[in-house]
């Protein structure tokens, strides 16, 4: 069975060393950290509830390429 830090998902499998949700206003505005939504060794779950635009920014070991979106708007 894989570390905890490892997850496996279509086809992709990464190990997880850092992760952190950041906010800003809009897209004019610098990203700024969310406090208390650092974590070590996982993704860390996060539902904003104030508007903006969010993204999670990691650290994180590919064993295949895979890219994708890494930020949303909350209105």
């Amino acid at each position: 069975m894989p570390p905890p830090s490892e997850k496996c998902g279509l086809g992709v499998t990464y190990t997880v060393h850092t992760s952190k949700w950041q906010r800003r206003d809009d897209a004019s505005a610098q990203w700024t950290d969310v406090a208390g939504r650092e974590y070590t060794g996982q993704i860390c779950p996060y539902s904003p509830t104030e508007p903006g635009q969010y993204r999670l920014v990691g650290d994180v070991s590919l064993r295949r390429m895979h890219a994708s979106e890494n930020w949303f708007t909350v209105e």
